[in-house]
């Protein structure tokens, strides 16, 4: 005879696994689209670092994948009711933990999604024991029904939510008085973009190719000006931005930026081999790059970057507008014309 009293939880834990479906599509479409989850995820925060960590990929595919796969599992398991759904819910808790104090240990940040899918995992187990008295197949497969449109609604609902949040900020934060890094950029009778970029960031490479298609139309009307702030998970970031700062002054400075934002690879070889294919001296950048000049360079970047309140990259002001995260390019020349109106 079925226990009603136990039966109710089914849906509960139906529920839970279609979440946890939907959170790992998000997660992959994250990871194969970064910036797609933006509006929950802000760049260069937990999500950028766990997204950019060697645990992002097992055997060359996405972790997401396993989530997937797992949820997914789980749900046909339900379904068929098989006698061994605690046991596999149970192991997939497991692994939760596991990644999660993976996380927490050894990457040093968090992933909200990630967060919200372990959420589900852990949860399963709690709520599938409590459901162990099924009611009849028939009204388990209508539940069912319903949990798997949740699955396939989620990712695409909460991306939608997440579209129209990142639309409303796109307008950008006027700021009545600019930090003094920003405001000693401004030249009389120009435009400057200043810039806090990571060139392994690939948040900052889509909004230098967008700059790259906006600006020509400007002329020397607009300026750009970049400072450093390489994330430190970002393994080639801090020796890209010595790089970048070693060809300051030396008339390579656009030409080298360019290169290291359009280059597949940022390893120390390729970018000295970058700056000998500009017509740099390679054992000059080779002794700059560790160089303690270059160090002090770099630290009153990011110290600045901090005063600056930089919280996410790319972080850019178009002359008295803040914005942070990639921008449609219309919103971008918006800005430039209103400040051109200001000059």
């Amino acid at each position: 005879m079925t226990d009603n009293k136990n039966a109710q939880w089914t849906i509960p834990a139906l529920i839970a696994t279609g979440l946890g479906l939907g959170m790992s599509l998000l997660l992959l479409w994250e990871y194969l689209a970064p910036g797609a989850a933006s509006g929950l995820c802000a760049t260069g925060g937990g999500c950028d670092a766990v997204r950019a960590s060697r645990y992002a990929a097992v055997f060359g595919i996405p972790t997401p994948v396993f989530g997937i796969a797992y949820f997914a599992a789980v749900l046909i398991a339900a379904i068929l009711r098989w006698r061994r759904l605690i046991a596999l819910v149970a192991a997939g808790a497991a692994v939760a933990v596991g990644l999660l104090l993976l996380q927490a240990l050894v990457i040093g940040a968090f992933c909200k999604l990630c967060l919200i899918t372990d959420g589900c995992a852990l949860a399963l187990p709690v709520l599938f024991a409590l459901a162990r008295r099924e009611p009849p197949l028939v009204r388990t497969a209508r539940v069912m029904a319903i949990a798997c449109t949740v699955a396939v609604a989620a990712g695409p609902v909460l991306a939608a939510v997440m579209a129209r949040g990142e639309e409303v900020a796109s307008a950008g934060e006027m700021v009545a008085k600019l930090p003094p890094v920003v405001a000693r950029e401004q030249v009389p009778g120009k435009v400057t973009i200043v810039e806090f970029i990571d060139f392994q960031c690939p948040y900052c490479r889509k909004l230098y190719a967008e700059l790259q298609d906006i600006l020509p139309a400007y002329g020397d009307k607009v300026r750009v000006v970049r400072h450093n702030a390489p994330l430190p998970f970002h393994e080639h970031a801090e020796y890209a931005a010595r790089a970048a700062i070693c060809a300051e002054g030396t008339g390579h400075e656009e030409a080298m930026a360019h290169a290291l934002f359009t280059a597949d690879s940022l390893a120390p070889p390729i970018a000295l081999s970058l700056a000998k294919g500009l017509g740099m001296e390679a054992d000059v950048m080779a002794l700059c790059i560790p160089s303690e000049k270059t160090t002090a360079a770099l630290k009153t970047d990011l110290e600045e970057a901090k005063a600056a309140g930089i919280e996410g990259l790319p972080t850019f002001y178009i002359g008295h507008q803040k914005f942070i995260g990639v921008q449609p390019p219309e919103v971008v020349r918006a800005a430039i014309d209103r400040a051109l109106e200001r000059r």
